[in-house]
């Protein structure tokens, strides 16, 4: 109980923002780039319009819509332990009855991903925020494979001591998580954070970590503490609340219903926001260099505006050293940040050979 009720210290707070004042330019400038910041965004669904500010807003008001779907409460390999996991599936209000009545320090919880057939209806109760739209990870049904909506879209439903051990989100991607139903708190930490400071296991090894609640029992009280000195971000999510997650930033999670109530009720997507490529490219190039080719590649081909988010050095496609086909006449090509003046004399002025000066006019400017 006391985790709903205390409040962040003022040093760990995150930035709390009301949709009707946010500019997606400025709030990508802030929040997305760079070294990445977390922020709360209040009153999304409603002001976009999401069903979801009203079937979602109470259990009661949740399960009229929704009782009878099958939703996904864990997975089990089958004992030989080859193939694929099965979905291990409880009618919505049967998983509210189980939360309202189960003592287990590990209990189910709904991660549901799954959006085809009856649970189709689901994905009408809610948008991606508007400022949050623009997500490079959907720019063809090739790079989505990247990153598969059946993995990284889901609706979640947890009821007491559920949530997530500490993690940082799959390929580099950022998020946003808005909850209509209880509350949820967070903690974060920045991306250069070592794992065993925070308690945290790396890699896929969280998921395994044991019950999210010991974390908060363990780790929680100290890092209050002494938190300040590593970034800590410390969040109280209330219904209306966005949350939005930096790319590479650790996050941990523990759900809250209210008071009468036995779950909560959140959505959640990982996007790629062009401007979260600075941090991204660099670590996706070394972790996957051909599907990096591709990607910018793609960019490049299908958004006018990728010089206005892509690295300079990205935002053009790579152009030959030399051109013409005659030895005679040829131009050769150099990027003024690594041409000197004394080189540009020596080599081309003074022989009079021609010359293609790449980033001239950035380079002066600077």
């Amino acid at each position: 109980a006391a985790f709903a009720t205390l409040e962040p210290s003022p040093s760990q707070a995150a930035d709390r923002v009301n949709i009707a004042d946010v500019n997606a330019e400025a709030f990508a400038a802030r929040y997305v780039g760079g070294e990445g910041r977390p922020a709360v965004v209040s009153g999304v669904p409603e002001a976009e319009g999401w069903p979801a500010a009203s079937r979602w807003r109470t259990q009661r008001d949740f399960l009229a819509h929704h009782s009878r779907l099958p939703v996904q409460v864990t997975e089990m390999f089958a004992a030989h332990g080859v193939g694929r996991p099965f979905r291990v599936e409880l009618p919505l209000e049967d998983y509210v009855e189980y939360a309202k009545s189960n003592s287990f320090d590990w209990p189910f919880y709904v991660w549901e991903r799954n959006f085809n057939g009856e649970r189709k209806p689901l994905l009408d109760d809610f948008n991606v925020p508007s400022f949050l739209s623009d997500d490079l990870y959907d720019i063809t049904p090739e790079v989505r494979d990247f990153l598969p909506l059946s993995c990284h879209l889901f609706v979640l439903v947890g009821g007491r001591r559920t949530g997530s051990n500490m993690h940082k989100d799959p390929k580099w991607s950022s998020a946003w998580n808005t909850i209509l139903c209880g509350r949820k708190r967070w903690v974060m930490f920045p991306r250069h954070v070592p794992a065993e400071a925070i308690g945290a296991l790396a890699g896929d090894a969280y998921k395994d970590g044991g019950p999210q609640a010991y974390w908060w029992l363990d780790h929680y009280p100290r890092l209050r503490e002494q938190g300040a000195e590593l970034g800590m971000v410390d969040i109280l999510q209330c219904p209306g609340d966005t949350i939005f997650v930096p790319a590479g930033w650790w996050h941990a999670t523990l759900n809250l219903p209210d008071e009468g109530e036995d779950v909560t009720i959140a959505c959640t997507r990982n996007v790629m926001p062009p401007a979260a490529l600075s941090y991204v490219l660099p670590l996706m190039r070394e972790a996957d260099p051909a599907f990096t080719r591709v990607f910018i590649e793609t960019i490049r081909r299908l958004r006018p505006d990728a010089p206005c988010f892509l690295p300079e050095d990205l935002a053009v496609a790579d152009r030959p050293q030399r051109v013409g086909a005659c030895e005679a006449w040829m131009l050769e090509r150099r990027e003024a940040r690594s041409l000197s003046l004394a080189q540009c004399r020596r080599d081309f002025i003074r022989p009079g050979k021609p010359l293609i000066i790449n980033g001239l006019a950035s380079h002066m400017l600077s």
